[in-house]
């Protein structure tokens, strides 16, 4: 977690940074479970295709973003491939990108796959659900 040091300067009081940049680029904080397709119109991806691609990727057209994933995954993978792919999309929507804090989240940026991943896992996994679990003594194995 060290490249992380420092995360408590750059969070929102509704969250961590990740829900920040979510509620920026939805509106509002999706409880699951999540209808990612809904999500992707909404932030204006024109097409999902499922391809012999290994994962997932993301190609971005004057018509809008289309969003490649693989048919190998299996579901519950699927799900967050798409999640992590619309993490990519949301970062260059114009209202995250030129947000006044978008020059805190910069560092961030160096590392644009870690911060998908992150998006990703808060878009499927909210921090309302998670908070709650930090403040108990349950472990990972206990959930």
């Amino acid at each position: 977690m060290a490249l992380w040091a420092g995360w408590a300067d750059v969070m929102s009081p509704r969250g961590s940074i990740e829900s920040e940049i979510l509620l920026l680029a939805l509106g509002v904080l999706p409880e699951p479970p999540v209808d990612l397709k809904e999500i992707a119109r909404h932030v204006g991806v024109s097409k999902v295709v499922v391809t012999d691609c290994r994962a997932g990727f993301t190609t971005f057209h004057e018509s809008g973003p289309i969003v490649h994933i693989s048919r190998s995954a299996s579901h519950v993978r699927s799900r967050f491939i798409f999640a992590h792919e619309l993490a990519h999309v949301i970062l260059r929507l114009p209202r995250v990108a030129r947000q006044p804090r978008a020059d805190r989240w910069a560092f961030l940026l160096g590392n644009e796959e870690r911060l998908a991943d992150r998006i990703a896992a808060t878009l499927l996994v909210p921090d309302s659900w998670i908070e709650p679990l930090r403040k108990t003594s349950i472990t990972l194995a206990d959930v």
